[in-house]
């Protein structure tokens, strides 16, 4: 008889939970590992990649391994740990197959993303948008360009937004003056030049990857997961949290730090095409200004003002992060509202430089 050591660690919320990772990489498969020995009821890999030799300097393969799909061979490896958890797996576009049946999807209780792949972000986005009063908490997480920093993000059932909505904020918010801790993740991230000198492991390779060794993508993996799992196991965590970890010699602070969000005012336009989010923040700036505006011209007197945000193509959601009072000249009655011009050029390029042209 044992009892187990990791009684009380944040991992135990994984116990006897229905987990679903996509992807099978440096990042995917070590936090697929920390499931299995989380006592995990039940863990489905998804990856269409094969298994070559470059990545088994950092990823858990072998040389037998090669020419095989990574799920598949992940998903062996895993199931010989626990004799009572046979590890799924399935070697599919995740995309065209794992997201076209979104209903499958709503069994589990935990959907990890760590593809880093934008086109996988912005698929989960779009998919879980009208389901996600019943989307399962989804965990994304993000290596910097030396797998010394990295960013997690956690989206719990019912939250507006999961990882790239996040992302997007979490860019926003640290553009020009990040918060304690986050100025060296949010750089390495988020650089407000691109980076020119980027990494491809082989000749004729298409996509570039960050550098590491085996030792770097395992320590911080598990900080990252770890963290994430302890935000997903609080009953009184915000909708929307991101944990970044910065494990470079010469970091100093509380590690992770951590920012958060509520749920945004989602609604749909009237073409039915597109969501609008209201963020908390724009909304309660609306409601100031009309109150304002109640106070000093009267309850008939319509107002208005200028919207800030993005509109992002890929996932028909248009951003609306802050907001702005009608300007002097604008003019004001019962019958019309009509915006004037006086300062809103001034206005728009103070939000566009204070957010790295992520906003307009």
């Amino acid at each position: 008889m044992t009892r187990r050591r990791d009684t009380g660690s944040p991992a135990r919320w994984l116990f006897g939970k229905k987990v679903l990772v996509l992807g099978c990489g440096a990042l995917e498969a070590p936090i697929a590992e920390r499931c299995v020995r989380a006592g995990a009821a039940q863990l489905h890999l998804v990856d269409n990649g094969a298994v070559t030799p470059g990545i088994l300097v950092r990823q858990p393969y072998e040389d037998t391994d090669i020419g095989y799909g990574k799920a598949e061979r992940l998903a062996r490896r895993l199931s010989r740990i626990r004799r009572d958890l046979t590890v799924t797996f399935a070697i599919e576009n995740i995309l065209t197959r794992t997201l076209a049946d979104p209903t499958a999807l709503l069994g589990y209780d935990l959907i990890v993303d760590a593809s880093a792949d934008i086109g996988v972000q912005t698929g989960i986005e779009k998919t879980r948008a009208a389901l996600r009063d019943r989307w399962p908490t989804t965990v994304s997480a993000l290596f910097g360009h030396t797998a010394q920093r990295g960013v997690a993000t956690v989206a719990v059932r019912g939250a507006t937004g999961s990882g790239h909505d996040l992302l997007r904020r979490l860019a926003i918010d640290t553009a020009t003056n990040p918060p304690p801790g986050w100025g060296s993740i949010a750089g390495d991230l988020f650089p407000n030049l691109p980076r020119t000198e980027r990494f491809f492991p082989e000749p004729g390779c298409s996509a570039p990857t960050f550098t590491g060794s085996a030792a770097d993508v395992s320590a911080l993996s598990s900080m990252l997961f770890s963290a994430a799992i302890t935000a997903a196991a609080d009953p009184h965590a915000m909708p929307m949290t991101v944990l970044g970890c910065d494990l470079t010699p010469e970091a100093a602070g509380v590690r992770p730090v951590v920012l958060t969000w509520n749920n945004d005012l989602s609604v749909i336009d009237q073409t039915g095409e597109c969501e609008v989010r209201i963020s908390s923040r724009a909304f309660t700036e609306m409601r100031t200004e009309a109150r304002r505006g109640h106070r000093v011209r009267g309850a008939r007197v319509e107002t208005g003002g200028m919207l800030f945000g993005s509109i992002d193509e890929a996932t028909r959601i248009v951003y609306i992060d802050n907001v702005a009072g009608p300007s002097p000249d604008s003019r004001l009655s019962p019958l019309y509202f009509d915006h004037g011009t006086e300062g809103t050029q001034e206005a728009v390029t103070k939000v566009r430089a204070s957010t790295a042209e992520r906003e307009s």
